[in-house]
């Protein structure tokens, strides 16, 4: 096989396809833990499983759209197995980061209407 793989700068000469499949475990991980250690991050996946539906039940008012829903939710749910894959707690670590952050946009939106009604 000797097939030669560019990563970056680096240059992998692998044997085997076993290798590749070693190498690239190793990439998901730590482009994994990448995430768990960055806000910036945290905040990029959180918002990208909420744009694919995947915390509701897909739907549609036609068989495209359902489809369309379908598939999204199905991307967000191999994303979610991925993270869950290499580090099982950042799913739901997102989740409550997820939720407080709306808690507080909720009660800044409170304060500014009182404010406003004042």
């Amino acid at each position: 096989c000797n097939v030669v793989r560019r990563i970056g700068d680096m240059a992998v000469k692998l044997n085997s396809l076993e290798e590749w499949k070693r190498l690239d475990a190793f990439r998901m991980e730590t482009a994994v833990q990448e995430i768990a250690r960055s806000e910036n991050l945290r905040f990029f996946f959180r918002s990208l499983l909420a744009m694919t539906g995947v915390s509701g039940t897909p739907s549609g008012v036609d068989a495209h759209t359902m489809a369309l829903n379908v598939g999204r939710h199905s991307v967000g749910s191999d994303l979610i197995a991925t993270l869950m894959q290499y580090q099982p707690q950042l799913y739901g670590q997102l989740l409550v980061e997820d939720a407080d952050e709306g808690d507080n946009r909720s009660q800044l939106t409170a304060q500014a209407r009182a404010v406003e009604q004042s």
